[in-house]
């Protein structure tokens, strides 16, 4: 049997003899010859072993084709296979900004401020009123998003809208960033409504900008605030010919009804006053706690109602002293109202009171006690979640 091997030579031998240990032979084919007869010699062994050893540098590691489908991006790399400039994959290209980048607004700003205006007004669309109620916005005409595009006034009152409640939810105090866009709105605001005869003076997308400034002022607490953008935009109304020339994007009956509700009912018992009479001042007050829950109050925040409910739990007092006999009913309905109208729930001193009421009007579930609430004044949406856990919490209090 004839082993060919990898070296040239230019004749055929039984025996060879190898190069010395490190030179290279370019001469030809060596071959060695076995037969069943002739074991194989010491000096082919090693020949052997020398060119098994000499092959293992130059072996080509083997290389699986990469897929057609992926064009090699899942490929395994190859422990012998040098990285280079052409076989380096190159990655996705990373996402970069957002999907607000595109937006053109009327002056620069950093992207995350319009992230969180947006994020402001997602929250507060339905914590501002109760909807389904009275209003039926249609979200097509509203100007709350499309006038950040095109005023600046208005940009910036909502800028800093939203970094007021970035601190209010985070518990800290305003933020310099917040008193920078308070400034620059106020700045704005004042540069505008300074020019004579300028039709943005009393633009919608101005009178929207000072609503959003006095709702943050209410929102903090901020009285006097409140009462010069209040004034502002009395007059603001007026220079454009009353609440009749104002757009509104809601249907005409319900607009009509809310603002029968507010201007007829809620104003006049504000401007009540009934000193000598301890019942009918606690159902006045009852009554502005009632409304306020309904159109003032939002739903997702604790506006500044300190105020209100003090009154309403010193009139309550005042009841509670007098000699007047007072229907169980509306005691109850009274001091329910105490509980559900409010952030938080009533002051110790009516809790007890609270329990004695419930067992002078004989109620052992809520779904009586619920009965006799709508007997009264009661929205079952609006009232009975709270409704609900103060009675249960007045059904523990010992009497």
């Amino acid at each position: 049997m004839v082993h060919p091997m990898t070296s040239i030579t230019g004749s055929m031998c039984d025996r060879a003899r190898p190069k010395a240990s490190g030179s290279s032979n370019p001469e030809g084919f060596k071959f060695i010859i076995s037969t069943p007869s002739q074991r194989r010699s010491h000096d082919h062994q090693r020949l052997v072993r020398s060119h098994v050893t000499r092959g293992r540098g130059r072996r080509k590691g083997y290389r699986p084709l990469p897929s057609w489908m992926n064009k090699g991006v899942d490929e395994p790399p190859q422990p012998n296979q040098q990285q280079g400039p052409s076989n380096c994959l190159i990655p996705s290209p990373t996402r970069v900004g957002s999907e607000l980048d595109w937006v053109r607004l009327p002056e620069a700003m950093k992207p995350y401020m319009l992230q969180n205006i947006i994020r402001f007004l997602t929250v507060i669309q339905d914590g501002l009123y109760p909807l389904k109620i009275c209003l039926e916005v249609e979200p097509d005409v509203s100007d709350w998003i499309g006038s950040l595009f095109t005023d600046p006034v208005y940009l910036q009152s909502m800028l800093f809208s939203s970094e007021a409640y970035l601190d209010e939810s985070l518990g800290r105090n305003r933020s310099e960033s917040t008193q920078f866009h308070l400034l620059k709105t106020l700045r704005l605001l004042q540069k505008r409504i300074s020019v004579p005869n300028d039709p943005l003076a009393i633009s919608d997308q101005t009178i929207m900008a000072v609503v959003s400034l006095a709702l943050a002022a209410q929102y903090f607490g901020d009285r006097d605030s409140v009462e010069n953008h209040m004034q502002g935009l009395q007059k603001m109304v007026d220079l454009r010919g009353g609440f009749g020339t104002l757009e509104t994007s809601t249907h005409e009956l319900p607009s009509k009804i809310c603002s029968e509700i507010m201007v007829s009912v809620l104003y006049r018992l504000l401007h009540m006053s009934f000193e000598q009479c301890p019942l009918n001042e606690a159902l006045r007050v009852g009554m502005v706690a009632f409304t306020q829950a309904i159109f003032l109050q939002w739903q997702y925040f604790k506006m500044g109602e300190g105020r209100l409910k003090e009154s309403f739990s010193n009139a309550l007092l005042k009841l509670q002293e007098s000699f007047i006999e007072v229907p169980p009913p509306v005691l109850f309905w009274l001091l329910t109202l105490l509980n559900t109208s409010f952030s938080t729930d009533a002051e110790g001193r009516h809790a007890g009171w609270f329990s004695e009421v419930i067992e002078l009007v004989h109620l052992s579930s809520w779904e009586e006690a619920r009965k006799v609430l709508k007997s009264l004044v009661w929205i079952d949406s609006l009232n009975d979640s709270k409704g609900k856990v103060a009675f249960g919490n007045a059904k523990l209090t010992p009497a």
